[in-house]
């Protein structure tokens, strides 16, 4: 390292989740310049140390790479205050800690692991965030949802999470801490209090983040975080999004300078044939981790030839039912059958 102004950006994984931190990494090294330096923070409470020598053999003369372990943090709240379920584990809550954890930064930048980058980083941290707790880019799933089945969510957004606009709501998956900023107003203690109010998020950490940091977040180019379940998952996106959002959509997929691999399930391994997918497995092919990706994609597949043999019948109703009804049944039977295929074929 040199005496150059470097650029701090900070991860959380476990050793389920490692294989899809070392791919990242590689895409971050890929487009890293050689002018700057870049100081990578790994923040974990178990990690096996075969998996810190991998990781850490990614190191090059402008990249550092540390393992922090946040358990001390952890330490000074119950465990059961976290709320995990299906995918998520407790590292997503590890965000929270990260004014605390380095108390000599006045900005980091935080980055989910099942992310592939595709522009130097430094760019995005060097956004002036002053007066701001973070910046973020607008969650657009949620706009989604809130223009298809607004009735159903937006007593969640308003009365629980008690957001002024629930369409400001961010994605927390490429966040931009302004870590001075947060400790003048000690967030993290009130992220912790208010994940103990809520107790059971409907999106975890995001949800908490957004209570408690609304009206002092700044909303970056959505270019920065290109959510690609959007597309694959709902199939009249374009629809449900609306003129405005979809063009923003649109243009971060056209050129996202960072494509988030967002939706649970919906992964590179699910769907290879993906033109983002294969941006994956570029990167993937160089990973010391790519024998155990590969079985995980073999696995994927065999699971879905066995599903598509098990729902071939229903989707053969759905297209017989699509075209025999009229009207808004038609429509209902058609989106039925479009889903399912593109479950099956995706």
């Amino acid at each position: 390292m040199t005496d150059r102004l470097p650029i701090y950006i900070a991860f959380s994984t476990n050793d389920t989740y490692i294989p899809y931190l070392d791919v990242c990494l590689r895409s971050l090294i890929d487009y890293a310049d050689e002018k700057r330096d870049y100081c990578i923070f790994i923040l974990y409470s178990k990690i096996s140390d075969d998996n810190k020598q991998k990781i850490k053999k990614q190191e090059d003369k402008n990249i550092s790479i540390s393992f922090v372990n946040v358990q001390s943090s952890l330490s000074k709240v119950r465990e059961n205050t976290f709320f995990v379920n299906n995918h998520l584990t407790i590292e997503t809550y590890f965000r929270f800690f990260l004014p605390d954890i380095f108390p000599q930064l006045d900005k980091i930048l935080y980055l989910d692991c099942d992310i592939l980058i595709q522009k130097d980083i430094a760019d995005l941290y060097q956004t002036n965030i002053d007066g701001f707790y973070l910046g973020a880019t607008r969650d657009l799933g949620i706009v989604l949802d809130l223009n298809k089945t607004k009735e159903k969510r937006i007593n969640y957004f308003t009365q629980t999470l008690n957001l002024t606009n629930p369409y400001d709501y961010f994605q927390a998956g490429c966040l931009l801490f302004n870590l001075k900023e947060m400790r003048k107003d000690n967030v993290s203690h009130l992220l912790i209090e208010k994940l103990k109010q809520v107790k059971n998020p409907m999106y975890h950490d995001q949800c908490i983040l957004n209570a408690t940091c609304k009206d002092k977040v700044f909303f970056f180019q959505q270019n920065w975080n290109f959510t690609w379940h959007i597309y694959i998952a709902e199939p009249c996106w374009e629809k449900y999004l609306g003129n405005t959002y979809r063009d923003i959509y649109l243009n971060a997929k056209t050129n996202p300078f960072i494509i988030h691999y967002t939706g649970g399930q919906i992964k590179p391994i699910n769907y290879p044939q993906l033109p983002e997918s294969k941006k994956f497995w570029k990167y993937a092919l160089q990973s010391v981790y790519y024998d155990y990706l590969w079985e995980q994609l073999i696995t994927a597949y065999n699971k879905k030839v066995q599903t598509a043999i098990k729902e071939t019948p229903r989707l053969v109703k759905y297209k017989i039912l699509e075209k025999i009804m009229i009207g808004s049944s038609k429509e209902k039977w058609k989106q039925k059958y479009q889903r399912l295929y593109q479950k099956l074929t995706g």
